[in-house]
Formats: structure tokens, C-alpha cells, sequence
């Protein structure tokens, strides 16, 4: 029998309702384990918290290890599995380096794993390429050759089969043998996106006493839909059962009718308000607003039940980071990234310090395990003595107390890394010394594993670091929790009083980005592999689950570490079918609450604030920052430059990127005296820096790794640039006009051997549009220019040949580490600065002219003042 439950409904109080009381012979099979818990309960609350009887209860996943119905194996483990996996590669492929070995064993590993569960055999691996095509894809052929001729042989000589095996045919072999159980079988919400699962699910449909439950499925789409609808699913369960009739067809509401319409592309109903009256939207402008944004939504509703769901884990990481301000708790079901935890933080320390022994590895070790005046004084010697190799400099010269104590400190700690052992010998040595650093961390998980693999000591370092990497760290289950943190999969059996899904950006919802270094779409479809399609289906339906929540907040940045965003296509469906019927999603509060400003919420009948001071009182010097704010808002400029008055104090605002932002430029300036970018310069350089802000360990330890990124940019451009004299952080001044000065801090001047010279502007934030550049409004790099040009620099002047902005952090793609914008239109952007800025001058010469706030060009940053507009 099959059964449909509304996604506005919670299936398992459904299910529950539907047959309380539970017999010990009733097995029961649903999603996830959470889902397991979750029913418990809700069975013991249908028995007034009484005692009584539970049915069986399994998950789909754990239904092929359960030992009692479908008598589970030993399985090979991970950790051996990588190890043979690993000798093959360096046997087929002896000149990769040790760190390519390991990525391609990852690789190749994830690969095994999602051919397992899909059921395909490696053989067909042969035939996904033709010979017709480029040589590029023979040679990903020769590589897969692996798995399909050497893998299979490996397993049955080791006389164990991997856990992803013996989960699928225990599973088939219950599915087989579920004809002779004698009590009731449910299977609750699934799709039977898996073979082996969808398998079990018709054995339950076709079992006497079996009753599978779907969960959202539409009877009234009678067309065939692609695979990345959100009906695809059940279409093709239904087929797989050969099934014509499903009960309880007539449940849908008018909402998740609309909700469905949206998703499938079919923008032709018609919506009513009552159908988004339920959803509020919120957009931010950064991922930091966006979280406290979202804590302050659940700090409203703290009475409340309450869920976020979301694939996006650096937001949840930064949620968590704000939660405790607002006093809040949160239950997060992934558990902790263990190398985010500070256990994790100081083996990760650690790790980083023996494989290479670098000022900065050292001073990050130390610092997370020693006084502050002890680190102080560390830093105060390696600054001064700057040596490239502590192992080797300190050991052969120490110049005062400090540097015998440092020698003391790491004798402890090393041990020659190039020596071969074998893995567990190496991890006994490991635990030995790291214990050292931390209590009660327990590498049970690894003992007994490599007792014959030989590696040397470094190797050992990085196969430590892939398994700590995957440790899941899980937390008690706290009922006291304020908000309940869930991936989608996870929220499919669980209804709240509201639900919030942040980062609603493309990429995270849907996250369907399949790092396949092997195969394209095509290929995977041919053999039989899920494609991008299939996981935009499911997670579509997830969507509209949901949205089917008595409230319901969706939030999204704009902005993610100054690059924009692009909204989630759901999130557009659903506005699009709203707009298109006159109806309007609510735009939660909390934004305007937490942002100093919010450009969205604008009074457009608000008054315009516009003051005119006595001409005495107006500026005739300005520096180059200050006449983009003149240019943009006249009004902010006012403020600030002539009332000078202080920006208004918002605690809220995350003030790293500013901080971050001189740590690079003080960092910079510093490598270009020292004449030296090599990476590991510039790494100390930027670490000693941010080291010596009042910053938190958490603070210095995440910003420390995105310095390192940059480290690696700049060494590498540094190298390709070409030969020139370099002039960091000069200040220069020229007249504009007979009667108005501009004044100029270059980060950098080029000269070039043709005697031409770049000007150089560092940003760790956004780079200046080039319409804004062509047009004038940006006119910092231009009027350096000039000044350049108009021999305002003592040290320097000459034609200026180019403008070029160095972008240090993200860059156009989520992996940019830097990114270089050059422009060479030099005349052109000179006399549309100079035009414009001198018809600025001239207009506030005139004591008639008023500072008048400018809604439309001003910046971000120059908003603080906002706040005084309607005085």
C-alpha cells in the first residue's frame, strides 16, 4: 500500500496517529537517525509520557548493518581502504608528489563510495569514453583503469568488503527476505533516491502488511518532468512499483500548490496574498550582517520552536560565533568541524609547525599554548633575528636567554621527520609528544591501523591530518537549545513554529557543485551516476517542505567577503510567481534592527538634509579619500569634515575587515623596505601583524589563514612582475586650482625601465566599478596621478603609464586568492576627474551652495552619518 502525506503535515505525527498503539513486531524504516529519535518521542508523547510499547525503528542507511535482519559483515576500514588504495597509486604513478597521492586517493575513494551505493560495477567505467575523444579523457580512462581491473582484485585478496558494500546488500538481502516477516512494515519519506533503498521501499509496498508513506507527492502532474523537478522522485519510485493508485490523494493546500507551481516553472497560476503571508524575506548586505540578523530573529522568538536549515557551514560557523551575544543556544546536528575546535586549533598548530618549522608556525603553536608574555617576548626575538629555519639558526646560534628557552620548548616536540616507521609507531610518538600540549584527546579511532605501512615521519603528518580532518565531534543532545541547526535531508521529518534558511545565494541552496575531477555530466549519466539535475530535484522538494512552515524567514547576503552574490533560483521562482500575481513576500525587520543602515528601507518622503556653512568654513586642502566622500555624499562630507563629528558607534559592526585591511597595507609596506616577498616572508610579516592586535584566538587564527592565501598571491606576483623601482605609502600634494590643494598617501609607485610609472592601490574589499573610474566618481588613483605627474611626489614624477588596483583576498572566483585590475586609459580617466572635480570646486565656492545628502552615489562607509539627516 502506498500513502501520501501533505508537506505542510509532519509525517511522523501522521504516522503516529495513524496507528498508536506500537507493537515490538512493527518495523519501522525512515530518513535519517535524527528521524529515529524524533519518532520515539513522538510515540511516547501519543502515550501521555506513559510506558509503552516502540516498534523497531532503522534508518535506511543502518537497515544493511542491522546484524539481526540482514546479518551485517566486518568491513574493511577507512583507514585501510585509503592505505591500499594510496600504495596502488604510488605503484601506477611513482613520480606524483606525496600531497597529489593523497588528493587522488580521496578522490578515487569518494568515487568507489558513490559507485557502491549506486550499485554499478567498475567495469562500466571502461565504457564511458570513446576512443574517438581527445587524449584528455583516455588518459582519466587510464586512471580509472584502478578501479575497474586492480581495486576489485585488492578487495578479494584483503577477504573484507567495504562498509558501503555490505550496507548495500544488507539491504538488498532484507529487501529479499521482508516477504516472511510477520509484523507491519512502514518506510516513511522517502524518494528511493538510492538502488539498494529503493529496492527495500517496493518490498515494504509489496509486503502484506506494509505501508510505504511518501511525503509530498503531487497526483494531479500526470506528465512526464525532468530530473530536476521536484516531482521526479516520486514519479520514478511509483514507476519502480509498478503502482496505479495512492491513497489520501486530495490533501494539498493552495500553498504548497503555489510552492510546487513556482519550483516547476509554471508561472501561470494564480496566487493569492494568504499564500506568502507566511514567508518574510531578509537580505543583507554582508554574511556578518546576515548572521546577527538571523540571531536576533531567534533571540524574538526564543518561546519558540525553532529551525534553520541551510548547506552553508561557514554560515552556521559564524552564526554560532554571534549566538552567545544575543545569550542564545544552538543544537547543531553536524556537531563541530574539529579542526575549529581548540583542541583542534593547537594539533592543527602543531601539524603545520613539524611539517614545516617556520617563525610563523612556531609563533602560532605557541601562542595557543603559552602567557601572553611569553609569546611577546618570542615574537620580540624572531623579529629581530628573522631566521628562516628555527630547527637549524637557533640550534647553531642563540643570541640571548629567550632563544635557549624557544630551543628548550620544541626539544620536546620533534622528532626526525624524514626517519621511516611504520603508521602506528609514528602515532604512538605523535600522542606522546602532543600530549604534551593537550589532555584527553582520544586517537582510539586510528590505533591498530598501518601496523605494516612505511612512511616517513613527514608523510605521517599528512595522513594524519586527512582522518583529525573527518573526526565528526558531536555533542549531547540539548532540549534546551534555542534553534535547531539541520542540513535539508535532516529536515525532512521535523516541523517547527518557524524555520529560517539563510544563505539563499546560488551554490548553497541548491549546493549542487560536484567536485568530479573524472567525469562530466554526460559521462556520469552514462554509466549511471546521479547529475546536477537530479540533486537541484531533491533539493527543490526539500524547498518546498520548507516553505510549508507556520513562519517562515529567508534570508540571503548580497555580499560574501566584498564579492556579490547570486540569489538561489528557488528563491526567484517563488518572488517571480508572487510578483506576477500582485502579492508581496514581508521584509523581516530584524535587518533595518541590526545594520546602522539599511539602503532598502529609505523613506522616499523623508527630508533631504542640506546645510550651507559661511564660505570661511570650507575646506581648501583635502586628501584624496576625502573628495570621493565630497564627490559622493556632500552631506556626509559636511559631517565629518567641517562639524567634525565623530562617526556614530555601532558595537554590532564587524570591525576585521578594516583591521584586517591595514595589517596587509602595514604589511606591504614593510615587505617592500625589506626588499624581500618571498612567501614565507611575507606569511611572518602578516602573522607577527596580526598577532599584535587585541584581537580573540579564534579571530587571529581565521585571519591568519586567509593572510596566508595572500601571502602565497603576492609572492607569486611579486615574482612575475616586471623589473621596477618600488615607493610604498608616499605622501605627495599639488594645487588643483589657484586657490585648492589635494593631498595624496600613494601605497605604491612603479617606475618601469621606460621611465613610465604605475600607480598602485592595494584593496582587501571591493575594487572601484570602471564606470565610476571613467566617469570621475572614483577619483583617488587618478588625482595620485596627477600629483605624479605635476611633480607632487619629492621622490618621484614622470608620465604616468597605468593605474593598476591589487585586490588581496577574494577575488572573482570563491579560490581567488588576488586578483590584478590595470588601467591604461590614463588621459581620458585624468580629464573626466579633472573635469568633474573642478566643477565641484567651483560650485562651492558659492556660499549658496549646500552640502546635500546624495542617496544615490553614496558608498557604504560613508553612511555612519545617516543618522543626523532629518535634524
Amino acid at each position: 500500500m502506498i500513502k501520501n502525506c501533505p508537506l505542510e503535515k509532519n509525517i511522523l505525527s501522521v504516522f503516529v496517529t495513524g496507528y498508536f498503539p506500537f507493537s515490538p513486531t512493527d518495523l519501522v524504516f525512515v530518513p535519517t537517525m535524527r528521524a529515529k529519535r524524533v519518532l520515539a518521542d513522538l510515540i511516547l508523547d501519543a502515550g501521555d509520557k506513559q510506558a509503552c510499547l516502540l516498534p523497531r525503528i532503522l534508518s535506511f542507511d543502518e537497515a544493511g548493518r542491522d546484524p539481526v535482519l540482514s546479518h551485517s559483515q566486518e568491513s574493511l576500514s577507512s583507514f585501510r581502504q585509503f592505505e591500499l588504495l594510496f600504495k596502488l597509486i604510488e605503484t601506477r604513478f611513482p613520480n606524483l608528489t606525496f600531497s597529489q597521492k593523497t588528493s587522488w586517493t580521496d578522490q578515487l575513494l569518494s568515487l568507489v563510495n558513490k559507485m557502491t551505493l549506486e550499485c554499478l560495477s567498475f567495469s562500466d567505467l571502461e565504457k564511458i569514453v570513446p576512443e574517438e575523444l581527445n587524449n584528455h579523457y583516455q588518459k582519466t580512462l587510464d586512471f580509472l583503469s584502478l578501479l575497474y581491473q586492480a581495486w576489485p582484485k585488492i578487495l578479494k585478496e584483503e577477504g573484507l568488503k567495504t562498509g558501503s558494500q555490505n550496507q548495500v546488500e544488507g539491504i538488498l538481502y532484507l529487501a529479499q527476505r521482508l516477504s516472511q516477516y510477520e509484523g507491519r512494515v512502514f518506510g516513511l519519506g522517502s524518494t528511493g533516491s538510492l538502488p539498494a533503498t529503493r529496492e527495500l521501499l517496493k518490498s515494504i509496498h509489496q509486503h502484506k502488511n506494509g505501508i510505504v508513506y511518501l511525503h509530498g507527492y503531487d497526483p494531479k502532474i500526470q506528465e512526464e518532468v525532468s530530473e530536476s523537478h521536484p516531482q521526479y522522485g516520486f514519479q520514478n519510485l511509483l514507476k519502480f512499483f509498478e503502482a496505479e493508485r495512492v491513497e489520501e490523494e486530495k490533501v494539498f493546500s493552495e500553498r504548497e500548490r503555489f510552492l510546487h507551481h513556482a519550483l516547476s516553472d509554471n508561472f501561470d497560476e494564480k496566487v493569492s496574498q494568504k499564500e506568502v503571508d507566511h514567508i518574510m524575506l531578509a537580505v543583507s548586505e554582508s554574511q556578518y550582517h546576515e548572521a546577527m540578523s538571523v540571531a536576533k530573529m531567534i533571540q524574538k522568538r526564543k518561546e519558540k520552536k525553532g529551525l534553520l536549515v541551510t548547506t552553508n557551514r561557514d554560515f552556521v560557523q559564524r552564526l554560532k560565533a554571534v549566538l552567545p551575544r544575543f545569550g542564545l543556544i544552538a543544537e547543531d546536528s553536524a556537531g563541530e568541524v574539529f579542526f575549529e575546535t581548540s583542541v583542534g586549533h593547537i594539533i592543527s598548530a602543531y601539524l603545520a609547525f613539524l611539517k614545516e618549522d617556520s617563525p610563523q608556525n612556531f609563533l602560532r603553536l605557541f601562542s595557543l599554548v603559552k602567557p601572553v608574555e611569553e609569546v611577546s617576548e618570542a615574537e620580540e626575538f624572531l623579529r629581530n633575528t628573522r631566521p628562516n629555519h628555527l630547527f637549524t639558526e637557533i640550534r647553531h646560534h642563540i643570541p640571548n636567554e629567550t632563544g635557549e628557552k624557544i630551543l628548550e620548548w620544541i626539544a620536546f616536540l620533534v622528532w626526525p621527520l624524514e626517519s621511516e616507521n611504520t603508521f602506528d609507531k609514528h602515532l604512538e610518538n605523535f600522542e606522546e609528544k602532543c600530549h604534551y600540549l593537550i589532555q584527553d584527546f582520544d586517537f582510539s579511532f586510528l590505533k591498530k591501523e598501518g601496523k605494516n605501512w612505511h612512511v616517513s615521519g613527514k608523510d605521517f603528518l599528512s595522513i594524519l591530518a586527512y582522518f583529525l580532518e573527518a573526526v565528526p565531534l558531536r555533542t549531547p543532545f540539548n532540549k534546551e537549545a534555542d534553534i535547531l541547526i539541520l542540513g535539508p535531508i535532516e529536515a525532512r521529518m521535523q516541523k517547527a513554529d518557524y524555520t529560517i534558511i539563510p544563505s539563499l545565494n546560488e551554490d548553497s541552496f541548491p549546493k549542487i557543485s560536484q567536485d568530479d575531477p573524472f567525469m562530466n555530466d554526460p559521462m556520469r549519466e552514462a554509466i549511471g551516476l546521479p547529475i546536477r539535475k537530479r540533486k537541484v530535484g531533491l533539493m527543490a522538494l526539500d524547498f518546498i517542505h520548507l516553505l510549508t512552515a507556520k513562519e517562515v524567514i529567508l534570508s540571503r547576503a548580497k555580499f560574501e567577503e566584498g564579492a556579490p552574490t547570486v540569489e538561489s533560483r528557488f528563491l526567484q521562482k517563488v518572488k517571480l510567481l508572487a510578483e506576477k500575481n500582485g502579492c508581496n513576500l514581508k521584509e523581516a525587520p530584524e535587518v533595518s534592527e541590526m545594520i546602522k543602515y539599511d539602503k532598502g528601507k529609505q523613506q522616499v518622503d523623508s527630508p533631504v538634509a542640506s546645510f550651507a556653512p559661511p564660505l570661511h568654513a570650507r575646506p581648501i586642502k583635502l586628501s584624496v579619500s576625502a573628495i570621493e566622500m565630497w564627490l559622493r555624499d556632500p552631506y556626509a562630507f559636511y559631517a565629518k569634515y567641517i562639524l567634525k563629528l565623530y562617526e556614530k558607534d555601532d558595537f554590532e559592526t564587524d570591525d576585521m575587515p578594516r583591521i584586517f585591511g591595514n595589517v596587509i597595507h602595514e604589511g606591504l609596506e614593510k615587505l617592500a623596505g625589506l626588499d624581500d616577498f618571498s612567501e614565507d616572508t611575507i606569511r611572518l610579516v602578516f602573522e607577527q601583524l596580526i598577532q599584535s592586535e587585541n584581537l580573540s584566538l579564534d579571530q587571529k587564527l581565521f585571519w591568519t589563514k586567509k593572510a596566508e592565501k595572500i601571502a602565497s598571491f603576492v609572492a607569486d606576483y611579486e615574482k612575475n612582475k616586471e623589473s621596477h623601482k618600488r615607493i610604498v605609502e608616499v605622501s605627495g600634494a599639488c594645487a588643483l586650482t589657484d586657490n585648492f590643494e589635494i593631498r595624496a598617501k600613494a601605497d605604491r609607485l612603479n617606475v618601469f625601465q621606460d621611465g613610465t610609472i604605475e600607480v598602485m592601490d592595494y584593496k582587501t574589499g571591493a575594487l572601484p566599478k570602471p564606470k565610476d573610474l571613467m566617469s570621475g566618481l572614483s577619483p583617488q588613483m587618478p588625482l595620485e596621478a596627477y600629483i605624479v605627474e605635476n611633480g607632487g611626489f619629492k621622490e618621484i614624477s614622470g608620465e604616468v603609464s597605468r593605474l593598476t588596483y591589487l585586490r588581496l583576498g577574494k577575488g572573482k572566483d570563491s579560490d581567488d586568492k588576488g586578483e590584478e585590475r590595470v588601467f591604461k586609459e590614463i588621459p581620458e580617466i585624468l580629464e573626466a576627474t579633472l573635469v568633474r572635480l573642478k566643477t565641484h570646486i567651483l560650485a562651492y565656492e558659492k556660499e549658496t551652495q549646500a552640502y546635500t545628502a546624495n542617496r544615490e552615489d553614496a558608498k557604504e562607509k560613508y553612511k555612519a552619518y545617516t543618522y543626523l539627516e532629518r535634524i
